[in-house]
């Protein structure tokens, strides 16, 4: 009798290739992962690659590999665990640089006058362009995936389920209704005219720009005329 025993993973030194060969290892594409998870295939393409810098951001990444994670049966906050994991050394770079400045500071006010008041000058340049980065960052509009409808879909179903993803403490509108928001996420069903119904999807901060999004949906009945 052969006897199985559950595998954890407790170092992953490549998460793209541990998540890819446990797909193949199940016999699926990414093409039915995709429609199982409702992460765009690309996206999960970019992650197998780990090329962190084209996916939408830090909480869809988060989000799409527990996701993944979970459908492919390993254990989700182990993965999660091994990506944060890859931050570690630019965060303990950050530290020893912040654990070095008082003994830089102790030394300020023996540099010469020149190179202090071009210090000087540099830190009101950086402090200018700090508050100009937060300013642009409570402005900039918030990132919005629409999973569900596809755009210029044909259907024959009256109804149809608005789903998607955005940030934390966003308002998010179809045609100017505000629809319910759990933690980014966001699943609502709505009722189609006949005909061509047009989707405005709309995610905003409150003193943010609008983020986006249309969706053309065409509702065709199935009657058939009796002569």
């Amino acid at each position: 009798m052969v006897f199985f025993t559950a595998k954890k993973i407790k170092q992953i030194s490549n998460l793209g290739d541990v998540l890819k060969k446990k797909r193949r290892e199940l016999g699926m594409s990414l093409s039915q992962i995709s429609k199982r998870t409702l992460i765009a295939e690309r996206y999960l393409q970019l992650i197998e690659d780990e090329d962190w810098q084209r996916l939408p951001g830090e909480i869809y990444i988060k989000n799409f590999l527990k996701r993944y994670a979970m459908e492919l049966g390993l254990d989700s906050d182990r993965v999660l665990m091994s990506y944060s994991d890859n931050g570690s050394a630019y965060e303990t770079s950050i530290y020893s640089l912040q654990k070095t400045l008082p003994l830089a500071q102790s030394n300020f006010f023996n540099i010469p006058k020149l190179l202090r008041n071009s210090a000087l000058i540099l830190l009101v340049v950086l402090f200018v362009g700090y508050l100009g980065w937060q300013t642009n960052k409570i402005v900039t509009p918030p990132e919005l995936s629409v999973y569900s409808p596809v755009d210029n879909l044909v259907t024959s179903e009256s109804k149809i389920i608005i789903q998607g993803e955005t940030e934390p403490e966003v308002e998010v509108t179809v045609n100017n209704i505000s629809i319910p928001v759990n933690e980014g996420q966001f699943h609502e069903e709505l009722d189609l005219q006949q005909g061509l119904n047009v989707l405005k999807i709309t995610a905003q901060k409150k003193y943010s720009k609008q983020q986006v999004i249309y969706r053309k949906i065409m509702w065709k009945t199935n009657d058939i005329s009796k002569y």
